[in-house]
């Protein structure tokens, strides 16, 4: 695994942390969050719906010849641990798109709030549904006028799971209204939907709770199956140079391929040698 972009969840179910939280929803209880939508489906485990989540997806694939070359350096799949939401502003776009920081934490808090061409998703994730109950209308001061309102977290707390199986707290735009077909059914539409569609599902509608994998150790891995590349520079070109770095200059993103092997023979000697074609 080099610089993998996947989430450690999905390796490792334990990871978890609350700065991948979107920052609107942290006052909810996470019952309603479309990440913990699978749970629902708990007492159906052949329902397709219960499949939808990243954590232990690909735990089967966590073994002796398994190895995360990651790197604490990382710039694109960086651990954004400033808080639930970045502001969707110029900046952000700009620090993203064009210098590739953060990329991978914002594409997950930006599902369900933004549109894809811009790294985000237009249903599920951290969106909330555009309806809300009729119990929840108020009066708009300003114009005098009726207009809705979205459940406080006090009021979410009475919604029922049997409830959230029709109608989720989350954005259900659509292709999630095919997810709603039959929701006590495990052989019905609704999970059939889930089964055929699975991957892009988790892919644009349920944001991952975890950083990634590429910048990271996995615990599962241990210590013979975590290597940092941060540190296994040998030099750095001037083209590669960071004018910030305190120290040394990091091991960013995709920099195996992006630097001569002058400067990486060591991370390409250490996966020979993981692999048995050098000596010990």
């Amino acid at each position: 695994m080099l610089h993998a972009a996947v989430a450690m969840e999905a390796y490792d179910g334990t990871e978890y942390t609350n700065s991948m939280i979107q920052s609107d929803w942290r006052p909810y209880t996470n019952l309603l969050y479309a990440s913990e939508w699978y749970h629902l489906w708990d007492s159906q485990t052949a329902d397709g719906r219960n499949s939808l989540t990243w954590r232990g997806r690909l735990a089967n694939v966590v073994g002796l010849q398994v190895y995360n070359f990651y790197s604490s350096g990382e710039d694109v799949l960086a651990n954004m641990t400033t808080g639930g939401m970045p502001p969707f502003d110029l900046s952000s776009l700009w620090d993203s798109m064009h210098n590739g920081r953060y990329a991978w934490c914002l594409q997950e808090l930006w599902k369900g709030r933004h549109a894809d061409w811009l790294g985000g998703s237009t249903y599920g994730g951290w969106g909330f549904k555009d309806l809300y109950s009729p119990a929840n209308y108020t009066v708009c001061i300003s114009t005098n006028n009726w207009m809705q309102r979205l459940y406080t977290p006090d009021e979410a707390l009475s919604i029922t799971p049997d409830e959230l199986m029709k109608v989720p707290f989350f954005n259900s735009s659509a292709p999630v209204p095919s997810l709603l077909v039959d929701p006590t059914n495990a052989v019905g539409l609704g999970s059939a939907f889930a089964v055929t569609n699975q991957n892009q599902i988790l892919a644009e509608m349920i944001p991952a709770l975890s950083f990634a994998a590429g910048a990271n150790r996995l615990t599962p891995l241990g210590d013979d199956g975590n290597f940092d590349m941060n540190g296994m520079e040998n030099g750095w070109p001037a083209s590669l140079h960071d004018p910030n770095a305190l120290i040394t200059d990091p091991w960013r993103h995709g920099d195996y391929r992006a630097a001569a092997y002058l400067y990486t023979y060591k991370m390409f000697d250490k996966i020979a040698k993981e692999l048995g074609e050098l000596d010990q």
